[in-house]
């Protein structure tokens, strides 16, 4: 059994080619790099691999990983019931934290989710309260206040979208 997605995917090789490193400041840029407990369905690679390799190529180094507590989610197979997911954090040039910023963010929260791969707005509030300087939100589907988005769906969610109290039913194939 896989799990379709609403949206379409890139290859890690097509991921290891855009410019994200080009699009962060030389002299002082962040990287906060989402990452599931998942495998790639094509090569079997975990995706935390993948999100490391990622970092790497774009030219970030890494710092910590943040642990997103989600309440819930899928067991299909296993004795494991996911219920998070990581973003690696990872600085490029400079790195130079504000001195009244440090310790006022944990590496671990809590949230539930709302619809597939939305992610909570109250962790990119956080960013821009502790963040100087320009936000891009890459493969963004929601809008927020104080980032730029760029991806082939930004704007199709906002960050007040609930969960659906039903699942549509997804026709079964047959040969």
């Amino acid at each position: 059994q896989t799990t379709r997605l609403d949206y379409p995917t890139l290859t890690k090789e097509e991921l290891l080619e855009l410019p994200i490193g080009e699009w962060a400041d030389a002299e002082q840029g962040y990287l906060w790099l989402w990452a599931t407990n998942s495998k790639d369905r094509r090569t079997g690679e975990p995706i935390l691999k993948m999100a490391f390799d990622l970092m790497e190529q774009w030219g970030f180094t890494f710092y910590t990983t943040i642990t997103w507590n989600k309440r819930t989610g899928p067991c299909p197979f296993g004795p494991y019931q996911i219920v998070t997911e990581h973003v690696l954090f990872g600085y490029k040039g400079k790195v130079a934290f504000d001195r009244s910023t440090l310790g006022k963010m944990q590496t671990y929260f809590t949230e539930t989710p709302t619809i597939h791969s939305a992610k909570p707005d109250s962790f990119y509030q956080q960013i821009a309260m502790y963040f100087d300087g320009p936000r891009l939100d890459v493969f963004s589907r929601q809008v927020r206040d104080g980032y730029d988005g760029w991806g082939n769906q930004y704007g199709t969610l906002t960050v007040d979208t609930k969960r659906p109290r039903t699942l549509e039913a997804v026709p079964l194939l047959t040969s």
